[in-house]
């Protein structure tokens, strides 16, 4: 449920909108007071049965391949603090700040749906923390994503009994301080709530959601380079034609053709049927139909991440019958694989957008366009070297683009015999974010200097808009001169910025 202010957790379903009000914009979130009390009353139901000397998974047995080992009563607490510090074993640069956010909220939600026999007190914690700006330090490498996170999910848990690493105001304290400045004592783990902490995909996920939060803003902003690509090369439109949607109707190439339509809204570069070429290369003439295609892909993966959104991860389960049912919902795959397949959907977006800046710089494709847009080819290089950066950062996509979900390496004395390397898909899928956003600099300022000879003024509406509000900060005097700073600068506004 959604206030003006603050999104209360009541364990039904959320939306993806509110994970990214949270992760990105910093929205508060606090537990209803009945859910709170619901969690409790499963609690007490969960206590009562294990007191009755029933075997459970994970309360009073070992975990993975020691799940035969049994564990009594006294040393239940020990097991579940034992769980935390022996599975935190990340190594690598920590996750980002809003991937983080995501995870404490994503973790208090399947906890939310009452099918892990926790305390409700569980969750104040872990809002608390989110709602403060005490973001642990989650180190990236390391999850196999079978049994869910184990990894990320034990450093996300570590700061809430004191241990671990967190960041504050861009300071790194200890989990124990962390705690003193919240005015909490360490939580006392009971039952099975190191568990339930950590047996999850809510990494994986919240790598899956940050994804989806930058490519549909991603792909807007390649609409608006391509078109502002398309008009420095006073390029031929026909192919944004109605009946090209018409005859082949699939939604996202609709949309593609709609963005492109309106950024060139008003240019006078452009023509349906210009003198000087019939057909138009692929590059141009066939954005609508590859941008459109990743939109589709960014739908279907949308579905997929709505429904793990609102899905109980957890093993075992703790029915409302008071059953315990061991089952593998832990295991990542249906987040694995729609990970590796975004990043195939995704990385023709820069493929693309290298051939276009390739021919702005080409001084051939469009002959009122010199040489590498310098006005003194062979004295000066002009842009040269950004078609080369292109180049290497769509080659390191290409790369990145091998699938991680293809692989499986048996674990856990062969317990855990197939595993779905979905949390190394997706921090490969970040890099690739990462890598686009460059590309998208890259095409952006190229086409804004090639545009700068062709005619601001005869430029459509996106054109005039980006000029508006960033042509100031990039070096358009022609003469040569590193644009990595001017680089760096625009990148860090695209990813901060939201557009409409």
């Amino acid at each position: 449920m959604e206030g003006q202010n603050r999104l209360v957790l009541d364990g039904q379903d959320l939306e993806i909108k509110e994970v990214i009000e949270v992760a990105f914009r910093r929205k508060r979130v606090e537990p209803s007071s009945s859910l709170l009390n619901k969690l409790d009353e499963g609690f007490e139901k969960l206590k009562n049965k294990v007191s009755s000397g029933e075997k459970v998974y994970g309360l009073t047995t070992g975990f993975g391949s020691l799940a035969e080992k049994s564990v009594s009563s006294e040393d239940a607490s020990c097991l579940q603090k034992s769980l935390l510090l022996s599975h935190a074993q990340g190594i690598g640069e920590p996750l980002p700040r809003e991937v983080v956010r995501s995870m404490l909220l994503l973790r208090a939600q399947t906890l939310a749906r009452n099918f892990s026999g926790v305390r409700g007190v569980l969750i104040t914690y872990l809002m608390t923390f989110l709602n403060n700006d005490y973001h642990p330090v989650v180190p990236s490498q390391g999850s196999l994503g079978a049994s869910g996170d184990l990894i990320p999910l034990a450093h996300l848990a570590l700061p809430l009994i004191g241990r671990g690493k967190v960041e504050h105001n861009n300071q790194i304290i200890d989990g124990k301080k962390a705690l003193q400045e919240l005015n909490l004592l360490p939580y006392s783990l009971e039952l099975r709530e190191g568990l339930a902490l950590i047996n999850g995909t809510q990494a994986m996920l919240s790598l899956l959601i940050n994804t989806l939060h930058h490519s549909y803003k991603l792909l807007n902003l390649y609409n608006l380079a391509s078109s502002m690509s398309m008009e420095a090369l006073c390029s031929s439109t026909s192919f944004l034609n109605d009946y090209v949607y018409k005859v082949r109707p699939h939604l996202g190439i609709g949309r593609a053709i709609a963005g492109i339509k309106n950024h060139l809204e008003g240019s006078q570069l452009v023509n349906p049927n210009p003198p000087h070429r019939v057909q138009e290369a692929y590059s141009l003439r066939c954005v609508p139909q590859v941008h459109g295609t990743t939109d589709t892909a960014l739908s279907f993966a949308e579905n997929i991440a709505k429904v793990e959104l609102n899905s109980v991860t957890d093993n075992p389960l703790i029915t409302p019958e008071n059953l315990i049912v061991s089952q593998g919902n832990f295991h990542g795959a249906p987040l694995a694989w729609i990970l590796d397949s975004l990043a195939i959907a995704l990385i023709p977006l820069g493929n693309m957008s290298e051939r276009r800046v390739y021919k702005l710089l080409s001084g051939s494709y469009e002959k009122s366009l010199p040489s590498y847009l310098s006005l003194k080819p062979g004295l000066q290089s002009g842009l040269m070297i950004l078609q080369y950066q292109s180049a290497s950062l769509v080659n390191y996509n290409k790369i990145l683009a091998h699938p991680a979900s293809v692989d499986t390496i048996p674990t856990a004395q062969g317990q855990e015999d197939h595993v779905s390397m979905g949390m190394n898909a997706g921090l490969k899928l970040i890099k690739i974010i990462d890598n686009l956003y460059y590309l998208l600099v890259i095409e952006l300022i190229t086409a804004s200097r090639a545009l700068r000879l062709q005619g601001l003024n005869q430029a459509g509406k996106g054109a005039k808009w980006f000029e508006e509000n960033y042509g100031n900060q990039i070096f358009h005097s022609f003469e040569d001169q590193s644009l990595a700073e001017e680089m760096e600068y625009l990148k860090k506004e695209l990813l901060e910025r939201d557009f409409p």
